[in-house]
């Protein structure tokens, strides 16, 4: 598991736990998933899972916002494809990873 810190405008570190990080040649960026650290911070139908822009451990920050609607299509495809394997429960992690790098080959091209 990878983690990143943030500090908030309130002084108070935050952990975060990246999900998965992947880069779209096709556009030049890095796009991040992640969720809260802290179990604790779980909703009643599961862990949050938030999206975003460039490499938190390079800037120490939140990533930045997704800005195009296709953007967000192809992450809330990503998203929807992790919780499909969450509950099947019989893909190993690199057979998951294998899994998604297909997806986004055959339908985005990268």
């Amino acid at each position: 598991m990878e983690y990143f810190t943030v500090i908030g405008d309130d002084g108070k570190k935050r952990a975060y736990e990246i999900i998965l990080t992947f880069h779209n040649e096709q556009n030049g960026k890095d796009y991040v998933l992640y969720t809260d650290a802290d179990p604790n911070k779980s909703e009643e139908n599961g862990r949050k899972i938030y999206a975003g822009i460039g490499n938190p451990h390079e800037s120490h920050s939140l990533p930045g916002m997704i800005g195009t609607d296709e953007e967000w299509e192809m992450v809330e495809e990503i998203i929807q494809t992790l919780r499909e394997a969450a509950e099947r429960d019989d893909l190993t992690d690199s057979e998951l990873r294998e899994h998604l790098e297909t997806l986004l080959e055959e339908r985005y091209g990268f």
